[in-house]
């Protein structure tokens, strides 16, 4: 047993870089958007810790996207502190809300023992907040009609994990990666983990998500060989496609998310890139300052750097459509919404016709392919 003397000489770990998944799958769909919601998330942070504002000491994590941001507490303009608001990002207060809910739900089930009660989930989304009512209610029919919890498999629900890698800032600062799990199980085999995630959206383009939480999971948890990430969209009451990996997978998944972050804190622009899938949810105070239409609906004075501009964007859809016409060749269509991206849509314009029964063709899916 080490004395307390020997407890207080012990270094401390140094202090350390703060990523969490969902800021780093902002950075990937906007790193305008991306920028605007850690201003908003710090500024929240400051607010509740000193509501007076007296500042006695910001979190390093904090001070230091403030500096790479070459911006002060002070400087965080009001349009970006209000994308919290709540009326201005409702979709993510009714997914936050609706998180709490299952929270509490599984809460019961472990201390009651019961594998499933609906009416349970029902009523807890009926005592929720009455803003967000009926979406509250409707989420909970039809999530508490498929979701159960097997509780010999369970480990964990709405636990922060995290990971720590050493050195890996800019200058050498340590970075923690660090995502809240809705639910972790154990798998049929020793060594895997499976880990179930609410969807209250409907987004299927989950960027980074799957890959950032296994290697979270995996390096959190002793003797992990196999993770299993799955989505279930509580709007549809349906599973989404599986995401597995096994160790060697798990590493490469390592790899990759390590360069997206090494990426995201060596960013200086921090631009609006219009299009993606955020710009759908991206709350209007945001739109409002991006000018992402403005910038790409007309050309402004510079009619130089507006063609460069383009052929930039031309190069990077060419370069896409390369990718995908790879993947097509190898895996199959690939599903977007109602329709599929195949081979008859990688080399000329693509055609809205009615899918004839044949794969691989743009045209209407005639299944549910969220169901598993």
């Amino acid at each position: 047993m080490t004395s307390l003397y020997e407890q207080l000489a012990k270094p401390k770990p140094k202090h350390a870089i703060r990523i969490d998944r969902s800021t780093l799958d902002n950075y990937a769909n906007c790193s305008f958007w991306c920028k605007a919601q850690l201003c908003a998330e710090i500024w929240a942070r400051y607010q509740a810790k000193y509501p007076y504002g007296s500042l006695v000491e910001v979190d390093y994590s904090d001070q230091w996207w403030l500096d790479a941001f070459d911006i002060t507490m002070g400087d965080i303009p009001d349009w970006c502190r209000e994308v919290l608001d709540f009326d201005a990002d409702r979709p993510r207060n009714v997914g936050v809300e609706f998180h709490r809910i299952m929270e509490e739900y599984i809460s019961e089930l472990l201390n009651n023992g019961e594998a499933r009660n609906p009416e349970w989930l029902k009523q807890l989304a009926l005592a929720g907040d009455a803003r967000l009512q009926p979406e509250l209610l409707h989420l909970a029919k039809l999530t508490g009609a498929r979701i159960s919890v097997w509780l010999p498999s369970y480990i964990a629900h709405e636990q922060q994990y995290s990971y720590r890698i050493t050195n890996m800032g800019p200058k050498g600062e340590d970075v923690v990666l660090t995502t809240r799990l809705d639910l972790v199980q154990r798998g049929n085999n020793s060594g895997e983990i499976r880990i179930p995630d609410w969807k209250t959206g409907w987004g299927k383009d989950f960027h980074l998500q799957p890959m950032f939480c296994s290697v979270v999971t995996w390096r959190y948890i002793e003797n992990v060989e196999h993770v299993t990430w799955q989505p279930f969209f509580c709007r549809k009451g349906t599973w989404g496609k599986r995401y597995e990996y096994d160790l060697e997978d798990l590493k490469n998944n390592e790899l990759i998310v390590k360069q997206a972050v090494s990426q995201m804190l060596t960013e200086e622009e921090w631009a609006p890139q219009p299009g993606t899938e955020r710009c759908r949810y991206c709350p209007a105070n945001i739109k409002q300052h991006c000018h992402a239409e403005k910038r790409y609906g007309d050309i402004d004075t510079d009619r130089t750097a507006f063609a460069g501009a383009t052929e930039k964007l031309q190069t990077e859809v060419a370069s896409r459509i390369a990718v995908m016409k790879a993947d097509c060749e190898a895996n199959g269509p690939i599903q977007v919404d109602d329709h599929y991206w195949g081979k008859d849509v990688i080399n000329k314009r693509p055609s809205f016709k009615r899918n004839k029964g044949k794969p691989g063709w743009l045209g209407d899916d005639e299944g549910d392919d969220d169901a598993d």
